[in-house]
């Protein structure tokens, strides 16, 4: 289901940033100790092509070749360090609400073998509307999230928001032939963050509150 996905998807790439990131401290620190301590002191663990480079470092100091040492050391700390900045820069275009790709290939996916109908009722189930919000099915997750799912629906035309009489903060999508998604929130003001970052999206869509709904149910 659509919202499987995106918590497969968003943990994958929260995941593989915090590893990224971390990676990048480690040769930035192994740089700079390098920088100001040299090859420090001298080890002879190790095996295979690890211990033969390192020899070869240690080869090359020896013999008065420092400079190349330091040019070798730190273009593979560089090269490292590039692809953990890329690395860093893709997952963060996977996070970032203004950047993100993942509504892009959420919605991709999920069109595939689903029609609007169905795509519909397996986010609604996966939400467990009547039983939580969508921060707690998400581990607390951003609210944009939410937004990617009601972006994904084709040609939607209205937006309903407010607070049901359960106390939960709802918010309701239609597309022109009257298919739903409804969705709830734990707070007003994440309902309203999530209002706001819509019109943006999809400036012509309507905006009204829950009574208009009711009033004027959809057909």
């Amino acid at each position: 289901m659509a919202s499987k996905r995106i918590r497969k998807q968003i943990r994958g790439a929260l995941y593989s940033l915090i590893l990224s990131a971390i990676l990048l401290a480690l040769l930035i620190y192994i740089g700079i100790q390098f920088y100001f301590h040299g090859s420090g002191n001298r080890s002879e663990s190790g095996f295979g092509l690890k211990k033969v480079a390192v020899n070869f470092l240690y080869w090359l100091e020896d013999n008065g070749h420092e400079e190349i040492m330091v040019v070798i050391v730190f273009t593979i700390l560089g090269i490292g360090a590039f692809i953990c900045l890329y690395r860093i820069f893709n997952y963060l275009r996977h996070l970032l609400p203004r950047y993100t790709v993942l509504g892009r290939s959420i919605r991709a996916q999920a069109s595939h073998n689903e029609t609007f109908s169905e795509m519909v009722s397996a986010i609604n189930a996966d939400l467990a509307l009547d039983a939580t919000s969508f921060e707690d099915e998400l581990w607390a997750g951003p609210h944009w999230l939410l937004c990617e799912q009601v972006l994904y629906i084709p040609k939607i035309q209205r937006i309903y928001a407010g607070k049901q009489k359960t106390g939960e903060h709802v918010l309701m999508a239609a597309d022109e032939n009257d298919n739903i998604l409804i969705a709830s929130f734990l707070s007003k003001e994440s309902l309203e963050e999530a209002v706001q970052y819509l019109q943006k999206r999809i400036p012509e869509v309507f905006v009204g509150n829950l009574e208009d709904a009711k009033s004027n149910p959809p057909q």
